[in-house]
């Protein structure tokens, strides 16, 4: 059974249609405002995406090529720490780096699976809505191929840069759509069972 079939869905199309959007940006300069933010870490991505002049790394395959900025923008250790849950502080470090590891490149490669071949997002977005003290959500609405979705960044300050937390499509939480998958994998099973998942969703079948 491929456990992550179902929750990809709703996490591929914002990575699909935005990518990973976690860059940190400077106090100090002008995209100090979560909106700002949002905004211009959406378009790095997407410049690399789809590039209006000519790019010599497009023989790359677009995993390749995104791969740099999503380890520029996203904070790995932290989604994966926030969609393992509670069951986070259980993991051995050794273990931690691994689910980090597989879930970065599940991530990725999903990623670069949607957004292969299709046309760039139509992208407009709403005021910010303060949900608390340092946190704010981004709501937006993008239309992919005539197709209208509805996705919010939830953003909070951390230290001098903010930092996307989570992303709601159409009312489901990546974050919380990751944990209740994992989270009864763990209760199974443990942390080699997550792990084993994981793991089991970005190995290449033998043979490839």
């Amino acid at each position: 059974m491929n456990f992550m079939t179902s929750s990809l869905r709703p996490a591929l199309l914002w990575f699909a249609v935005l990518g990973g959007m976690n860059a940190a940006i400077a106090q100090e300069t002008p995209l100090a405002q979560p909106a700002a933010f949002v905004q211009h870490a959406v378009d790095d991505v997407l410049s690399v995406v789809f590039p209006e002049a000519v790019d010599h790394s497009a023989d790359l395959h677009l995993s390749d090529r995104v791969l740099p900025v999503l380890t520029r923008h996203l904070d790995f250790a932290a989604l994966t720490r926030r969609a393992i849950g509670p069951a986070w502080s259980r993991f051995s470090r050794d273990e931690q780096q691994r689910a980090t590891t597989a879930f970065s490149v599940l991530i990725v490669r999903s990623y670069a699976t949607r957004l292969d071949g299709r046309q760039r997002p139509e992208i407009s977005y709403e005021p910010a809505i303060l949900l608390s003290a340092g946190r704010w959500e981004i709501p937006s609405k993008v239309s992919v191929a005539g197709t209208p979705y509805r996705i919010g960044y939830r953003v909070e300050r951390s230290s001098d840069a903010w930092r996307i937390y989570d992303i709601v499509v159409e009312g489901v939480s990546l974050v919380a759509n990751y944990r209740a998958q994992l989270g009864a994998i763990f209760q199974k099973g443990g942390a080699a069972a997550v792990l084993q998942a994981l793991e089991r969703q970005v190995t290449p079948p033998a043979g490839d």
